[in-house]
C-alpha cells in the first residue's frame, strides 16, 4: 500500500472525516499516565468497584472506558469526568499536526465538508480549534457522549452520526485515522479510510488492519482535489 493509493481515495472523496488525536492533534502526547491511573483508581473506589490492575497498567484512556462499558453508571461517568480533565489539558497545550491546516485548506477550496469523529470529548476539539485551528472552529464534532462509552469506536456510531451532520452517503466519504481502531470504525460504517502512521511501531498494526490508503504524514495527502473547485460539495 502506497501514499498514492491514499491521495487517489482521498481524490475521490466528496466528505473528510478526521479522528482528532493524532491526525488534528496529538492532545495525549504529554499524558501524565500515572496520574490519570491514580484519579481513575480513586474515582472508581468511591463507587465501589476497583480499577482491574489489567486496565491500570495500560495507562491507556480508551482502554478505561473500554472496561467501564459493563459497569454501572456511576463508574462509566466517574471515568468521563477523569479522562474529560485530562483530554481539556491536553487540548490546552497541544499543537496541530503538521499538513493539518494545509489540508483543511484544500478541502475548503474544493468544497469538501468535514467533521471530526472522536472518542474525545467533543470540548477538547473546540478548545484546539479556537486557540490554534480556525478552520477547525464550527466544524462538525462526532464526540463521546458521557455515560455512553459503547458507542466508541471501533463501534460505527460516531461514523454514521458525522455523515448525518454533513448530509454524506458512507461511499462519499474517507475517514483519516491513526488508529485501527478508526479503520475498523469507518469499515463498519461503509466508508473508506486512510491509516495515518505517527508512529513507526504501528505500521504493521494500521496496514495490517486494511485501510484503503496508508501515509505517513498529511503533507503526502495536501490538495488532492485540486481542479475540482465547489463540484465537490455534498447537499
Amino acid at each position: 500500500m502506497q501514499v498514492r493509493d491514499a491521495r487517489a481515495v482521498l481524490a475521490r472523496a466528496r466528505a473528510l472525516l478526521l479522528d482528532f488525536d493524532g491526525p488534528v492533534a496529538r492532545v495525549f502526547a504529554g499524558l501524565d499516565r500515572g496520574a490519570l491511573v491514580d484519579q481513575l483508581r480513586a474515582a472508581t473506589a468511591r463507587c465501589g468497584v476497583p480499577l482491574p490492575e489489567a486496565v491500570a497498567a495500560t495507562g491507556d484512556p480508551m482502554a478505561a472506558f473500554a472496561w467501564s462499558v459493563g459497569q454501572p453508571a456511576q463508574v462509566r461517568l466517574a471515568v468521563e469526568t477523569v479522562v474529560r480533565r485530562h483530554e481539556l489539558d491536553g487540548a490546552r497545550r497541544a499543537a496541530p499536526t503538521a499538513g493539518l491546516v494545509e489540508l483543511l485548506g484544500a478541502a475548503r477550496a474544493a468544497g469538501v465538508p468535514v467533521a471530526v469523529v472522536t472518542n474525545n470529548c467533543p470540548e477538547a476539539v473546540a478548545a484546539l480549534a479556537e486557540r490554534v485551528v480556525p478552520p477547525l472552529v464550527g466544524v462538525p464534532v462526532a464526540g463521546r457522549v458521557p455515560g455512553r462509552p459503547q458507542d466508541l469506536k471501533p463501534a460505527p456510531v460516531l461514523v454514521a452520526r458525522a455523515l448525518r451532520e454533513l448530509g454524506a452517503a458512507p461511499g462519499d466519504a474517507v475517514l483519516i485515522g491513526d488508529s485501527v481502531t478508526d479503520v475498523r470504525a469507518a469499515r463498519a460504517a461503509g466508508v473508506r479510510s486512510i491509516a495515518l502512521v505517527l508512529r513507526s511501531a504501528k505500521t504493521a498494526a494500521l496496514a495490517g488492519a486494511g485501510p484503503d490508503g496508508l501515509v505517513t504524514g498529511l503533507g503526502e495527502l495536501v490538495d488532492p482535489w485540486r481542479g475540482r473547485g465547489s463540484a465537490a460539495r455534498v447537499r
